[in-house]
């Protein structure tokens, strides 16, 4: 609470300003105004040249980088990101340790550097500030991407989910509908999503069921039916026309699917 006072500070203030005026502050107020009209234009373009050269210095190597990739690849990276940013979005805000999680898993598991990083961090902060609707998504991609390459994204936006160890409620119900709108089937989903949900097992078979999509405990004939499954699907020449990254990515997946295949399956 703000008590009265009675003290004469302001009103001395106010005198000196009234005095200053008479004697002739009237002139150095208006010209100092007038200088101020004088230089605004000029300040006024500064701002705006250096704010545009600043997107010219930002936009120039990401575009540089996107002409030595694919256009297949580039249109896929940016629909990840914009699911992505659906799933940081999930519980209605997005958290700066997830924006930095996605990038970690650009730049840790995708070797993503330089302009490559800087533009799939640009695509993420875009598709945050305005989202794309993730059913008009979901048909771009149903008309655009083959039904494997689907399954391949579909796996990579859980591995990002993932990248934390940790998969909140509302994250996985927005992979569950992207799978549902891409047609992708409950059996196929279901593969991919038992993969990530083991979190760290305790033991190298259970990591090995969790490898192939399977529970602890699977049959022999579950084990052979998962392993030909994902093989067919995630196999390197599915993904060879998106870039050498995802090549490379899909290789990493292909050996450990077969090392945790020959660990569990036992030719009789």
């Amino acid at each position: 609470m703000r008590y009265q006072t009675y003290n004469n500070r302001r009103n001395y203030i106010w005198l000196i300003l009234l005095l200053f005026l008479f004697l002739g502050g009237f002139r150095v107020f208006f010209v100092l105004l007038g200088l101020v009209f004088a230089f605004f234009p000029i300040l006024l373009f500064a701002f705006l040249a250096t704010l545009i050269l600043n997107r010219i210095m930002k936009n120039q190597p990401i575009e540089s980088y996107l002409h030595t990739q694919p256009r297949e690849h580039n249109q896929f990276v940016e629909l990840v990101a914009r699911l992505s940013a659906h799933i940081i979005n999930a519980d209605s805000r997005a958290e700066q340790v997830e924006i930095q999680t996605f990038k970690n898993f650009f730049a840790v598991h995708m070797g993503y550097q330089g302009a490559a990083l800087a533009w799939v961090e640009d695509l993420l902060h875009r598709e945050l500030k305005h989202q794309h609707n993730l059913a008009e998504l979901a048909e771009e991609i149903n008309r655009s991407l083959r039904d494997e390459v689907k399954l391949v994204l579909l796996d990579l936006l859980y591995q990002i989910a993932y990248a934390d160890f940790e998969l909140h409620v509302t994250e996985e119900g927005v992979l569950r509908e992207v799978a549902l709108l891409l047609q992708i089937s409950s059996t196929e989903e279901g593969l991919v999503r038992r993969r990530h949900m083991g979190g760290h097992p305790s033991a190298q078979s259970d990591e090995d069921y969790l490898t192939l999509g399977l529970l602890p405990g699977a049959t022999q004939e579950e084990i052979k039916f998962a392993y030909r499954t994902l093989v067919k699907k995630f196999h390197p020449d599915v993904v060879s026309h998106l870039g050498s990254e995802f090549k490379v990515l899909s290789e990493e997946k292909m050996k450990a699917l077969t090392e945790a295949y020959n660990r569990l399956y036992k030719v009789s």
